[in-house]
């Protein structure tokens, strides 16, 4: 909030009396008198703004600027004032006031607006969950999506994304919501068990924040000891570390420094430079920018995270170069999260990469801690990607394999309804899936004996030509899967 100067126009009826005590101006230069009583039992918010000495004044009382428009804050007001509450045509009215009733705390326009969202859950499911998400409110967003899950039928084995659970679920409002949101519907409409989550929005506690963990930093003290340092960093939580510039400037990261705020030592010895770090990131920051051997190989998630925000926000390429060519090294362990990583900042060919890896493998139960950071967009843009790769796999053994399809089909989904067909040598699975699901029964080969075996001595059946000819399609498999559009 803050000062609006310039022409203004006046809000209607009951806004514009003029012996009101507080003068609100919206963004699109509209001026409200509001009655700070009205306010105060209303929201705790503005209870202790008005509650603020403020400086004399002659005239009358200087507007505050709010960041609302005229239209929603008229809205907002008319639900805390003795008068009748306004109506709402769409959710594009709606959401905006929900919005600004939550940040002002104002908890009585808040219930009344949240009564009115779940009235749009029947016909607007999907858009009132994302609605619920962004804003955080667990009991509607579930509502929400009980209500579409019954109000449709899925087809996970369809060729058609669209019919898929992945592909029904997302409108161009999901967005607005983390994936880790999306990934939690999409477990939901499946009915697939999430044991320890109670909540679409609770964030999964995978890890503990910076500040609370305990991190060894004797490379560092040991690389700037004695007069190697010409600077004291000090991060967002007070940690110290001694360093040099000259590493800084080299590696382009000198904006990082050059944002801080700098004091002299106690000491007078070197100069002190706060940065807008916290101090996991910034020890990381400070082993990629050093020579070895400090320099050391960060295989979490989430510190690959927060040092790819770095880059990105102050551009820094030869950090961001660094950061390629280790993810690019996880990528064949942690698909999942290098994607998530690379996509959500704009790296093409490592989120490819990782997306092409993950094709081979099943995703409908797979969760990282980093789908709390990344949209959902990202995460959908992966699984219609995925989809397409699924499809194509089932292509070629219908294709290539004789009653394979049907058998791959079903071993695929004894495993599990939500998993995708794995790249797992199909003709031999086909072949030998009898021997792994029974004891007795004729030869694959010749049929004469009533004993399973892979190399029957009487007619010579093999595994071995149908090792070949698995290799065969697996090779098909690959040139297919080479074919697939590339993500968006």
């Amino acid at each position: 909030m803050s000062n609006n100067q310039g022409k203004r126009a006046t809000a209607a009826h009951p806004f514009n009396i003029d012996n009101a005590d507080v003068v609100f101006t919206t963004s699109d230069a509209v001026d409200f008198r509001v009655y700070k009583s009205i306010l105060s039992v209303a929201s705790p918010f503005f209870h202790a703004m008005f509650s603020l000495k403020q400086p004399a004044s002659l005239g009358s009382p200087e507007p505050i600027s709010v960041s609302e428009e005229s239209e929603v804050f008229d809205a907002l007001l008319r639900l805390c004032y003795p008068v009748d509450d306004p109506t709402f045509a769409d959710l594009s009215q709606l959401e905006p006031v929900l919005e600004a009733a939550i940040k002002y705390q104002l908890d009585e326009a808040s219930k009344l607006a949240c009564s009115l969202l779940c009235g749009f859950a029947a016909a607007e499911s999907l858009h009132v969950f994302a609605i619920a998400c962004r804003l955080q409110l667990d009991k509607e967003a579930l509502l929400a999506a009980s209500m579409w899950k019954t109000s449709r039928n899925f087809n996970e084995s369809s060729s058609n994304f669209s019919d898929t659970v992945a592909g029904a679920c997302y409108t161009s409002d999901m967005p607005n919501i983390t994936a880790a949101c999306f990934y939690r519907l999409l477990q939901f409409c499946r009915g697939t068990p999430m044991p320890g989550l109670s909540s679409f929005i609770s964030r999964c506690a995978t890890s503990l924040p910076p500040y609370l963990r305990q991190q060894d930093n004797t490379d560092i003290d040991l690389l700037f000891d004695g007069d190697q340092a010409d600077v004291v960093l000090r991060s967002t939580d007070g940690v110290q570390f001694r360093a040099h510039t000259l590493l800084f400037r080299l590696s382009g990261a000198t904006v990082i420094l050059d944002e801080g705020s700098c004091q002299s030592a106690p000491d007078a010895n070197l100069p002190i430079v706060k940065v807008q770090l916290d101090s996991e990131t910034l020890a990381d920051l400070i082993r990629m920018v050093a020579p070895s051997p400090c320099s050391v190989s960060i295989t979490d998630s989430r510190r690959l995270w927060s040092l790819a925000q770095v880059a990105t926000r102050y551009e820094i390429p030869r950090i961001a170069a660094a950061l390629k060519k280790e993810v690019r090294r996880l990528t064949p362990d942690r698909g999942l999260a290098v994607y998530l990583l690379a996509a959500a900042h704009g790296w093409k060919e490592e989120a490819e990469l990782a997306a092409r890896a993950l094709a081979h493998r099943s995703l409908g139960d797979v969760y990282d801690s980093l789908m709390e950071d990344v949209s959902a967009a990202v995460y959908h843009s992966l699984l219609q990607f995925h989809h397409q790769c699924v499809v194509a796999m089932s292509e070629v053994i219908q294709q290539r394999v004789e009653g394979g399809h049907k058998q791959w089909k079903e071993l695929s989904h004894a495993r599990s309804a939500t998993r995708p067909i794995s790249v797992i040598l199909p003709v031999v699975e086909k072949e030998l899936y009898p021997f792994a699901t029974a004891s007795n029964g004729p030869c694959r080969g010749c049929g004469s004996s009533n004993t399973y075996s892979s190399n029957h001595k009487s007619c010579g059946y093999k595994v071995s030509p149908l090792l070949l000819s698995s290799e065969e399609v697996e090779r098909a498999l690959d040139a297919r899967l080479s074919e697939v559009s590339t993500l968006c």
